[in-house]
């Protein structure tokens, strides 16, 4: 029996330095796409947070220039509601590459 145990174990260390390193390696490649996923995240987070403030003054300047509505000036009226449009387009896809859906 302790022969068993001894062939196994020299059997073991024979590939084990190449094995190991393969294994630290796979290990080490994981974790770096997990760091890279969280600052990946981390990154649309901050983005879909400043857009979403931006939409949020585009609507509230375009809610005050309705609230004076026989002198609007429509030129501005109108580059914040499309600012706000694509503010909340771009909040919407930051948000989803936070959550991790493409």
């Amino acid at each position: 029996m302790e022969k068993h145990n001894i062939a196994q174990a020299l059997a073991a260390q024979a590939d084990g330095p190449l094995k190991d390193a393969a294994d630290a390696w796979q290990q080490t490649q994981h974790t770096m796409e997990q760091v890279k996923s969280g600052v990946e995240r981390s990154i649309a987070l901050i983005l879909a947070l400043l857009s979403g403030l931006l939409c949020a003054i585009s609507a509230s300047a375009v809610i005050s220039d309705v609230s004076h509505f026989p002198a609007v000036d429509w030129s501005l009226f109108a580059f914040y509601a499309g600012l706000g449009g694509v503010c909340a387009w771009f909040t919407h896809v930051q948000w989803r590459s936070f959550r991790g859906q493409r």
